[in-house]
């Protein structure tokens, strides 16, 4: 048509802007980067902290067995100690030098094993076995201690006997005790003579006449000792009484060999004392080879 407009088809579609179209922008690019790197440094940083603290963790436990294998060393000399003054004692009884013995042990004190500073996460990361031989060698240790004193108040007490310097009692008198309860005491005589009322200077009970016999459960006075080896001393019968050594009771408590029960016991806290001291031996092998396979590759991650 004339004089008309001609005919545009991207009319409506297409504006001008006027200018060269802008690119997409790059910030979102380096925000990405950005926080790519900050996963890649708190990683890398996490290693490093991570390798560090084990090597931390791996001294700490080291020190630790270090704690502990001092401790064992030391209940292992007490032992050894030990060891040696009772050997010193038996050698000193079998010479008759009974003050020997005594000696020898008295040179020991209670040296009881404290683990209060063995505690802690590096002990439970051992060996369940060799947590076990340390504990049953500190509990050995105690046990012996106990032991050692009990031994040490009986060879005090019977050292004369023990050393065969003297021979124990095989008869017992029962004295009454004015503060209540008996008294245990050995036999020596009994006197059937009439007690003078009031003793004359210069009395010896041995001028009087003894009983023999039967006559010995109605003697007027009993000689004996209250100490082993100790001094005699006469005891007027109505504050006496005669054990007569039969039945089960008396079988049980005193024996048929009563001069030989202070050796007997003797013989029988030896005994204990070195299966006590053999045990101890192995218990601390067993306790160091554990430590030392510890302190070699500490399990410090909980492997």
């Amino acid at each position: 048509m004339s004089g008309g407009v001609a005919f545009d088809p991207d009319a409506g579609l297409i504006d001008d802007v006027g200018g060269e179209i802008k690119g997409r922008g790059g910030a979102g690019l380096a925000i990405f980067a950005g926080l790519i790197g900050i996963c890649v440094g708190a990683g890398l940083g996490w290693m490093g902290h991570r390798a560090i603290d084990s090597r931390d963790r791996v001294a700490a436990a080291k020190k630790k067995a270090e704690t502990i294998q001092a401790k064992v060393t030391e209940i292992e000399e007490t032992r050894s100690r030990i060891a040696l003054k009772i050997g010193e004692a038996q050698d000193a009884l079998e010479a008759k030098e009974g003050e020997k013995a005594v000696a020898a042990l008295s040179e020991l004190e209670p040296t009881y094993a404290e683990l209060g500073d063995v505690f802690g996460w590096q002990m439970g990361s051992m060996h369940p076995d060799v947590i076990k031989a340390i504990f049953s060698l500190a509990e050995a240790n105690n046990s012996l201690q106990l032991d050692v004193g009990i031994l040490k108040g009986w060879i005090g007490a019977n050292e004369a006997i023990l050393a065969k310097r003297a021979q124990g009692p095989s008869s017992f008198v029962v004295l009454v005790n004015p503060q209540g309860g008996s008294i245990l005491a050995e036999y020596v005589s009994a006197i059937c003579d009439e007690i003078p009322a009031e003793l004359p200077e210069g009395f010896d009970p041995k001028s009087l006449k003894k009983c023999e016999g039967d006559k010995i459960m109605s003697a007027n006075a009993y000689m004996v000792r209250t100490e082993i080896g100790g001094d005699v001393s006469m005891v007027p019968a109505t504050g006496a009484l005669f054990l007569n050594p039969s039945g089960q009771m008396y079988t049980y408590a005193i024996g048929a060999n009563p001069e030989a029960n202070a050796k007997a016991y003797f013989d029988i806290r030896m005994s204990k004392l070195k299966d006590t001291m053999d045990a101890m031996v192995k218990l601390k092998d067993d306790a160091m080879a554990g430590i030392e396979n510890y302190t070699s590759d500490p399990p410090v991650n909980g492997e």
